[in-house]
């Protein structure tokens, strides 16, 4: 497990030095009950493969906590419906599920749907600049890519965006001094080669926020992203086939 975060606490100094500010942190997406963050992709080293209902937004430990709302992005392939509401919040149910709607916060209206079929997913639906965090690597290739990797082929996607509470009742409880995780439960599964990201922002207001470097946003960089796949069997079929293998062209570099 310290082998495991120490290769995240690398990812994030690589992209603050990168960048030239370190207050910015990364969220990884997984499975529940997964290793999170992942240290071992299904897409040439990078991204966490998602199955069931149940997944897991994580926190690196020493941020800020997170305002309200922490945004979920869920990438649709070919402009499918839609995603289920969720129904739970670190296992307990909500009175009221949360379904995917357009989003006004930090100064913005996030919409939703919004198409996606280039650049990268953050830059579709104006949160903030490509620069941060790694978040330029949630590309329509890189997706693409990956999609193809585990047979599905993408000319599009369409990112629906949930509004999750961190604080207060059923809030996921990311951010302080030590490595936070919480779940989120899906009313139904995702259709295959679906992508969930996050976005969240732990400065004191909620007007203007996260539109420059360095105002303590949140972020999800392709390698810890989370795709949903076919049921494991079928995965192993397509790893073992050598389908996956091919991909290795498309590896993004350690640090964006």
């Amino acid at each position: 497990m310290k082998k495991q975060w120490l290769v995240f606490l690398l990812i994030s100094l690589c992209v603050g030095i990168a960048s030239g500010q370190t207050t910015d942190y990364q969220l990884a997406i997984c499975s529940a009950g997964a290793t999170c963050p992942g240290t071992s992709g299904i897409f040439g080293g990078e991204v966490n493969a998602l199955t069931g209902s149940t997944f897991q937004i994580a926190s690196p430990g020493n941020i800020p906590v997170p305002l309200n709302p922490v945004l979920l992005i869920v990438g649709v392939p070919n402009n499918g419906a839609a995603p289920p509401a969720i129904t739970a919040i670190n296992g307990v149910t909500l009175g009221t599920p949360i379904s995917a709607t357009a989003v006004s916060v930090w100064g913005g209206t996030f919409g939703n749907p919004t198409p996606f079929s280039s650049g990268d997913a953050y830059a579709a639906l104006g949160l903030g600049p490509s620069s941060k965090t790694g978040q330029q690597s949630e590309s329509f290739t890189n997706w693409q890519n990956a999609n193809a990797a585990i047979g599905v082929t993408a000319n599009s996607y369409s990112l629906y965006v949930y509004a999750l509470p961190n604080t207060g009742t059923n809030g996921l409880g990311l951010g302080g001094s030590s490595q936070t995780s919480g779940t989120f439960t899906f009313g139904s599964g995702l259709t295959v080669g679906t992508f969930i990201i996050s976005y969240a922002c732990s400065t004191g207001s909620t007007t203007a926020n996260c539109t420059t470097q360095g105002d303590n946003l949140g972020a999800t960089p392709f390698t810890q992203s989370g795709e949903f796949v076919p049921e494991p069997s079928i995965l192993t079929m397509l790893l073992t086939t050598g389908l996956v293998g091919l991909v290795g062209v498309f590896r993004r570099r350690f640090c964006e």
